[in-house]
């Protein structure tokens, strides 16, 4: 999945998905990630998946700017929970 396939799949407003569904109120960036997650990626840490950005990401979605991660989980209703961020995996 890349940013035009999120564009093409979704409807985006001000960078954050808007159609009804597991991804809305997400960044754009989420559909992207979580499709890594169920590939494999991640670091899985009670349920909250840590993934390490790299310059690709970003130069995907310019909108994670300076973040270094992203931490993305599914609740209990299966929604799909994503935020970008500058911390450390925790142990």
């Amino acid at each position: 999945m890349n940013r035009s396939t999120i564009l093409s799949t979704y409807r985006v407003e001000n960078n954050i998905i808007c159609s009804p569904g597991k991804f809305a109120g997400n960044p754009i960036y989420a559909p992207y990630f979580w499709e890594m997650v169920l590939e494999g990626a991640g670091e899985d840490i009670d349920g909250d998946y840590f993934i390490e950005l790299c310059s690709e990401d970003r130069a995907m979605f310019p909108e994670l700017g300076e973040a270094t991660n992203i931490v993305i989980w599914e609740d209990d209703q299966g929604f799909i929970c994503c935020e970008a961020g500058n911390g450390t995996v925790p142990c």
